[in-house]
C-alpha cells in the first residue's frame, strides 16, 4: 500500500514543477473532482487535474505551493496548503496584474487503494482576487 500523504504531496508539488509524469497512476480514471473554481463541466479524471495545474502555472509562472499539514483518517486524507506566486499570465476573465498573491486552501482526498477516487478542493479565491486588485479589499482603516 502506497503512502497516501506522499501521493497527495506529489500532486500538489506538480503545481510547482509541471511534471505530470510524477503523478501518473495516482488518480483513478473516473476520479470525481469537486472544485468550485474549475471551469471544466466534466470534473473527472487526470485531464481535469492537468488542465487546472496548467492554468495556474501559466498565470503564476513562479508558483510555489507548500503542504502545511496533513491529517489522515482511514481512506480520507486532508492536506492544508499555501501557494504564492506573481500573476504575470492571464486567468479567465482576469488579465495579468503583475501582483503577488498568497493563497491558502484545503484538499480532501478519498482513496481507493493507492489511487484518489474523489477530491474536494476549497481555497481562498476571494483573498486572491483582492490581492490581485480584481475585487476591492475591505477598508481596514478606522
Amino acid at each position: 500500500m502506497a503512502d497516501h500523504r506522499e501521493i497527495a504531496r506529489r500532486i500538489l508539488e506538480t503545481f510547482n514543477t509541471g511534471d505530470f509524469d510524477a503523478i501518473e497512476g495516482t488518480i483513478k480514471p473516473d476520479c470525481i473532482m469537486h472544485d468550485p473554481q474549475s471551469s471544466s463541466t466534466d470534473q473527472r479524471g487526470m485531464d481535469v487535474i492537468r488542465s487546472q495545474i496548467s492554468l495556474y502555472r501559466g498565470a503564476f509562472p513562479d508558483l510555489a505551493m507548500t503542504v502545511d499539514a496533513q491529517y489522515e483518517d482511514g481512506d480520507v486524507l486532508i492536506s492544508r496548503w499555501t501557494a504564492t506566486g506573481t500573476h504575470t499570465g492571464d486567468l479567465p476573465m482576469l488579465p495579468a496584474t503583475g501582483r503577488r498573491s498568497t493563497v491558502t486552501g484545503i484538499a480532501i482526498d478519498r482513496f481507493e487503494g493507492d489511487q484518489i477516487a474523489e477530491s474536494w478542493n476549497n481555497w481562498d479565491t476571494l483573498g486572491m482576487l483582492q490581492q490581485l486588485g480584481a475585487i476591492p479589499a475591505p477598508d481596514t482603516a478606522s
